[in-house]
């Protein structure tokens, strides 16, 4: 018994290391396809380089290779493929995120620029309008009350509200006449 030990573990060690791979991982794939067990299954797959090699010594030693070692690297390769799909998946669906982020930072910032300059315009009629109420109380102070100093400090401030500088004296009289 010990010589066929012996003569096993040197066959064994002249294998190619990537058959003992597919080997190794194929029993223990095996051995976890049961139902509930998949995801300790789906953890002995080859993946990467390591299946790229697997794969091309599978093509060099093709006898060699079991059934269990044939349908092992088969689900090597599915497994792969979804990998590669997912990920593309992943990056086409993060790409299209950033496009919409994108569009939707445009329209908020389209938005809020037109919703300031709004507010600015309404914020200037508003002031056009207290400065013309102003002139009116001004004209209505020099006409009715003949109080002239009141009815300039009145047009005075008229002017700030517009954003003007205080007009000449003969221009403030001007406007109230």
């Amino acid at each position: 018994v010990a010589a066929i030990r012996a003569d096993n573990a040197e066959w064994y060690n002249r294998q190619e290391p990537s058959l003992r791979i597919i080997s190794v991982h194929a029993r223990s794939w095996q051995a976890h396809e049961r139902p509930g067990d998949e995801l300790r299954a789906k953890q002995e797959l080859l993946s990467g380089p390591v299946l790229v090699d697997a794969i091309a010594c599978a093509a060099r030693n093709p006898y060699r290779l079991t059934d269990l070692d044939k349908d092992f690297l088969k689900a090597c390769e599915q497994y792969e493929r979804e990998r590669a799909h997912a990920h593309s998946f992943r990056i086409w669906r993060n790409r299209l995120l950033i496009s919409v982020m994108g569009i939707v930072i445009v329209i908020v910032t389209i938005s809020a620029v037109l919703l300031y300059n709004a507010y600015r315009e309404a914020e200037t009629q508003r002031q056009e309008a207290r400065a013309q109420r102003l002139m009116s109380e001004a004209a209505d102070v020099h006409w009715r009350l003949r109080k002239d100093e009141l009815a300039a400090l009145l047009a005075v401030q008229a002017y700030r509200f517009l954003g003007n500088t205080p007009a000449p004296v003969p221009h403030i009289r001007e406007r109230l006449d």
